[in-house]
């Protein structure tokens, strides 16, 4: 004789039989308003947020020394850009289950199937008088699930960032300035090592935590992960992750997951790019860099009136504009920290930035340049700058060009700025 098993415990049933306080009972029942509230306000914030975050990286890496500021500001953006799509899709699934709920309710008697003649092959698995109660919980349900792995994953990769930073490119960076001996060994084989076990818990990350039901595998990786969950947060909501993914069909999630993170990536790359010094792999425009000669490219970052025109930072030399009406030409070169290896090579008493920097116009070299200690905005755009006479040039087009004679980070050109001078008769 079979057994027979009782039905299964409705979510809302289960809610009325535990001591949960009405307010929260009221709260779970009727969350969606607090939902649309919620993401409605977070889409608008985080909107504004990538751009704040890339500004503020941008200022930290003129200002500071530290290792991997791009790894770090491509996963910071990345985070931000998960929580704008998951919060975005999250509205965009809300709308549709409250549209669905709308419409379910104007429309009492259910679906008239008599009046849905489609013909043969496509098909019409319905019931007469069928209403949306399936499709509403369906959407329900997925509508929780992106916001729930939105907000996961985003805190997932500021963890997985932190992880990252003091595990792999920390022990490198110490690496590359520590002198050749024993203790550079120690670091390179102790950063190798955690590359192997950081790329074992990431994919143990994005298939679930399959890598821990292997047998025996599990000693080798359990001091390393519990290490890695602790310094990435995980500890915070791993049961989360334990009720989500006893929930979910993992195959279907894993697709739905790769798409969401593959447009994030997108979205993340679209944002970063100039920043990061990678080319713009979506612009076709086959010959943007054969516009005109080398020598005739202008940017808007070499002139000073540009920069402020469109509230851009100082990260390279600049003067004040590209028609110079004048007889003197302005100059400005910010103070960023790769300039602090060129002062060191100085000795001790003539440690000034204006010492290691050199001006030549038209291949002129320009000696005794007085400099002066600038701050164009504010503290974190310091620099130094300097009015040379040009009185003398003519009317026409010129090339000035200012670099370090003991060394460019752009290869020894330093940064050549075309400028037209236009002075009127005197």
């Amino acid at each position: 004789m079979k057994e027979t098993v009782e039905n299964p415990v409705t979510p809302k049933e289960w809610r009325q039989s535990q001591s949960v306080p009405d307010w929260l009972k009221r709260l779970l029942e009727n969350s969606w308003e607090l939902e649309l509230l919620i993401s409605g306000g977070a889409i608008f914030t985080l909107f504004q947020a990538s751009d704040f975050f890339i500004d503020y990286m941008h200022a930290v890496h003129a200002e500071v020394s530290f290792a991997g500021w791009v790894p770090i500001l491509v996963l910071g953006v990345f985070a931000i850009k998960i929580l704008t799509l998951g919060f975005s899709g999250h509205l965009f699934m809300r709308a549709l289950w409250l549209a669905l709920i709308c419409v379910n309710a104007a429309f009492p008697g259910g679906m008239k199937v008599s009046r849905i003649r489609w013909k043969k092959p496509f098909k019409v698995n319905l019931k007469e008088n069928e209403d949306l109660f399936e499709a509403i919980t369906r959407v329900d349900r997925i509508s929780g699930s992106v916001i729930f792995f939105a907000i996961v994953s985003a805190s997932s990769i500021i963890g997985l960032t932190f992880l990252f930073w003091i595990t792999i490119l920390l022990p490198s960076y110490l690496s590359y300035q520590t002198p050749a001996g024993f203790a550079t060994y120690l670091l390179e084989a102790f950063t190798y090592i955690n590359w192997t076990f950081f790329l074992l818990y990431i994919a143990d990350v994005l298939i679930f935590g399959r890598l821990r039901r292997i047998p025996l595998f599990t000693y080798l990786i359990y001091f390393p992960f519990r290490f890695y969950d602790f310094v990435s947060f995980r500890f915070l909501f791993q049961k989360a992750l334990w009720f989500f993914a006893s929930n979910i069909n993992p195959v279907k999630v894993f697709l739905a997951a790769f798409c969401f993170f593959i447009l994030a990536l997108g979205v993340t790359y679209n944002s970063v790019f100039r920043y990061a010094g990678w080319p713009n792999i979506f612009d076709q425009r086959e010959f943007r860099w054969q516009m005109a000669p080398d020598a005739n490219r202008m940017s808007f970052r070499w002139y000073i009136d540009e920069i402020e025109k469109a509230e851009g930072r100082f990260d390279q030399p600049a003067i004040q504009s590209s028609i110079v009406t004048g007889n003197y030409l302005k100059i400005f070169v910010p103070y960023r920290i790769p300039a602090d290896d060129l002062v060191r090579q100085l000795p001790e008493e003539d440690r000034l930035l204006s010492n290691v920097m050199a001006v030549e116009i038209d291949d002129s070299l320009y000696e005794d340049i007085e400099w002066f200690n600038y701050w164009p905005k504010n503290l974190d755009q310091m620099g130094i700058l300097a009015h040379i006479n040009i009185a003398h040039l003519s009317n026409s087009r010129h090339i000035v060009r200012i670099y370090s004679p003991f060394g460019d980070e752009e290869g020894g050109r330093g940064s050549i700025i075309p400028f037209w001078k236009d002075s009127p008769p005197e």
